[in-house]
């Protein structure tokens, strides 16, 4: 169904986001709106050509791209107006804080927008992440073994959790 039903490449695109995120948040920028759809992921060969035999494309991961800054923020920025973010019903892949200060900024209060930081960014890669993960209950595949599994439904928890703590550094 998807590239990350393997095992490898789902804790490559794990590891490789939040390099990327990592970069961003040390300019004090925060995306807002990370999301698959907003993922670009190059693959190889570049002259790929699905009638040739024996070819097959790969991810590299290494050269991810986060894409559609659009609504990306400053962190303390001084802002005159609200966010035009809308709340997005597909999947709830939005911070919990996000929410509440678009909420707060639909009626004047830009303070809790002011206050945005890297956590909304870090609980989007969890949902993200989560969405991909394999479900438990069916016969795991593409290198997925439970302990595996595990050791990513910890990894989510633990950035939902670091979404959760107080603001740190």
């Amino acid at each position: 169904r998807h590239v990350f039903e393997d095992c490898a490449h789902w804790w490559a695109l794990a590891r490789h986001c939040l390099i990327a995120l990592d970069a961003i948040h040390e300019l004090q920028l925060v995306h807002l709106d990370l999301k698959a759809d907003n993922v670009c992921i190059p693959f190889d060969p570049a002259d790929f050509d699905p009638r040739a035999p024996g070819q097959s494309l790969s991810p590299r991961f290494e050269q991810i791209a986060l894409i559609d800054f659009a609504f990306s923020l400053v962190c303390g920025e001084s802002l005159t107006r609200a966010l035009p973010i809308a709340r997005q019903h597909d999947y709830d892949y939005q911070s919990p804080r996000l929410l509440q200060a678009l909420e707060a900024g639909s009626r004047g209060d830009l303070l809790p927008t002011r206050q945005l930081d890297w956590r909304c960014d870090v609980f989007s890669l969890a949902a993200m992440l989560r969405r991909y993960l394999p479900d438990p209950e069916a016969p795991l595949e593409g290198g997925w073994t439970r302990p595996r599994h595990a050791q990513a439904r910890a990894l989510v928890r633990r950035l939902l959790e670091a979404h959760d703590a107080q603001r740190s550094a």
